[in-house]
């Protein structure tokens, strides 16, 4: 079982790589309809029974697979210039993602 690790990311790092031409079409507009989009498609509520804990102690529950294919194009796999571009690369990308595209050309 693969162990997911959140990885950690600098305001920086997240500026140096969305574009003023990007963040210009952001918007409130835009915002509340991602939102509202990730209410009604991606959640929903459950229910859970757990007979063998005490009744009011607390349980931490972590989903740690899903059958949604969420993935990015790869191209820039060993493509950045430097062992240490590379390696944050690969970390991110597989703390993000559970699928890759490639190119065919």
């Amino acid at each position: 079982m693969t162990t997911y690790t959140k990885p950690e990311v600098t305001q920086a790092e997240i500026d140096s790589v969305i574009s003023d031409g990007y963040r210009a079409m952001w918007n409130d507009d835009v915002q509340k309809k991602i939102d509202a989009d990730i209410e009604k498609h991606r959640k929903a509520d459950g229910v859970f029974q757990l007979p063998a804990s005490a009744a009011g102690k607390e349980v931490k529950v972590e989903q740690i697979s899903h059958d949604f294919i969420f993935g990015a194009h790869i191209f820039n796999f060993d493509q950045l210039g430097t062992n240490e571009r590379n390696e944050r690369y690969k970390e991110l990308y597989g703390g993000l993602f559970n699928s890759a595209t490639i190119s065919f050309y």
